[in-house]
């Protein structure tokens, strides 16, 4: 497929959900250079325009700003055939492990191409995910996304430590459109020491930091002195400092920064809240994971109340069925509504603010995506209904797919339905002795993924 739309064009539906701001009803975006130039009612911004941009309609449709998923293990999209029959977290864990050292090369980028595909039919233009060798960082930015790209250490002896920081500080090195972060999986697969040599070269890189904390009661009884349920940590046990829970662990080791992403987070005492909201570290939070792997429900009403950052995400396909995290926040709204005491009631657009700018602005992409204003980047998805739209959001959050995926202005995702409306849309640019279809996207008929950047 080749071609491309062109630089400048006007984007119109029935609702746009800026995010910083109320919807709009017929509203439209104007784009230009693959930036947002303007936002507004869609009669405004065509009378100002009309004639001097193409416009791309798409009736019965939503337009949100590109969703953000921050945090996700898209190497493991495979694994899910491979872990079955599993009781909690503990024996969970174990045949994760197993998995991941049985994983090939091809396996794993297959597993990282698969869940691409699965992250751009939900509408996500940026991620933050945690590869286990940097695999899904070429692959996602051959396919133009944003976020950051959190190489995995784990290090459960000394002899281990030299090899894996020097190979983790060489990865490192260098940024695209991607940005290289450091991920010390969880206080109980990585010793003390190396944990403070990430720590510091999180802090003198300025590089973002992914860390699994708190997410179990096994990992609370790991670190009050007991290996009960882990296999093979004797070693890594014997390093630990004196007992503590593990949100005053990670403080010890400077993890809790505002540059910091926590995973999870759901063994919390009303002293890690307080910690954690005077740190103004992120929290991840992944409640269908959560569930799925029975470790307990974060206290995010509490959490919130304190004044913790915080974010939604979807964990791996390793535990959850989908990349979608429309799925999570349909999730979210029923805990809310179920365990009233333990979870918030938020309106709809606090809701999508935790799927798209506060979880740009965890992974540090904030001033350029998740949210649809003048200056960001145009990164936005479209979602269209069979019938006419009274609430926007009760049609995002009913795992609806996306329609169309655009990231700086250019589309790369489109359904059969939106290469449909957005070949209608543009048919008046192109010759009449060549079809539209011909000169943007080929002959194809079913969804497409749109050719990868060679850069």
């Amino acid at each position: 497929m080749a071609g491309a739309l062109p630089l400048n064009f006007l984007v119109q539906a029935d609702w746009v959900l800026p995010v910083t701001r109320p919807p709009i009803v017929d509203g439209a975006l104007l784009i230009a250079n693959g930036r947002i130039v303007a936002v507004g009612l869609a009669k405004d911004l065509l009378s100002s325009h009309s004639g001097s941009v193409p416009q791309i309609h798409f009736p019965r449709s939503v337009v949100t700003p590109g969703l953000v998923n921050p945090h996700t293990h898209l190497d493991n999209s495979l694994l899910p055939y491979r872990l079955k029959g599993y009781r909690g977290f503990e024996e969970w864990i174990t045949l994760m492990a197993d998995a991941v050292r049985r994983q090939t090369d091809q396996e794993r980028a297959q597993a990282v191409l698969k869940g691409i595909q699965s992250l751009l039919k939900a509408g996500v233009t940026c991620v933050g995910d945690i590869s286990r060798d940097g695999t899904s960082f070429d692959i996602l930015t051959r396919y133009r996304f944003k976020g950051v790209v959190f190489r995995e250490l784990i290090c459960l002896t000394k002899e281990q430590m030299t090899n894996r920081l020097k190979d983790l500080e060489h990865w490192c090195q260098g940024q695209r459109t991607l940005v290289r972060g450091l991920a010390p999986h969880s206080p109980y697969t990585v010793i003390p020491e190396a944990l403070r040599q990430a720590s510091l070269l999180s802090r003198s890189r300025r590089l973002p930091l992914s860390f699994h904390l708190a997410e179990s009661p096994m990992e609370r009884r790991f670190l009050k002195g007991s290996s009960q349920g882990l296999t093979g940590l004797q070693t890594l046990l014997k390093s630990l400092p004196s007992p503590t829970s593990p949100v005053d662990y990670a403080d010890r080791f400077g993890l809790l920064t505002p540059q910091t992403l926590l995973i999870h987070c759901v063994q919390l005492t009303e002293s890690d809240i307080r910690l954690l909201a005077q740190r103004r570290s992120w929290v991840v939070h992944c409640p269908r994971s959560n569930q799925n792997l029975q470790v307990g429900m974060m206290p995010l009403s509490h959490f919130r109340t304190a004044g913790g950052r915080f974010c939604l995400a979807t964990d791996g396909l390793a535990s959850v069925p989908s990349l979608d995290p429309k799925d999570e926040v349909a999730f979210a709204v029923a805990l809310s509504r179920n365990r009233p005491s333990q979870y918030p009631a938020l309106a709809p657009h606090q809701w999508l603010s935790l799927i798209t700018l506060k979880a740009a602005q965890a992974l540090g992409w904030g001033n350029r995506v998740g949210s649809l204003e003048p200056g960001k980047d145009a990164d936005l998805a479209v979602f269209t209904s069979s019938v006419a739209i009274a609430d926007p959001y009760e049609l995002l959050f009913s795992s609806c797919p996306a329609t169309a995926v655009f990231v700086d202005g250019q589309p790369i995702y489109l359904s059969e339905d939106g290469q449909e409306r957005v070949k209608s849309s543009l048919n008046h640019l192109f010759s009449p002795h060549r079809r539209p279809t011909e000169q943007i996207f080929g002959n194809e008929r079913e969804e497409i993924f749109l050719s990868p950047t060679t850069g």
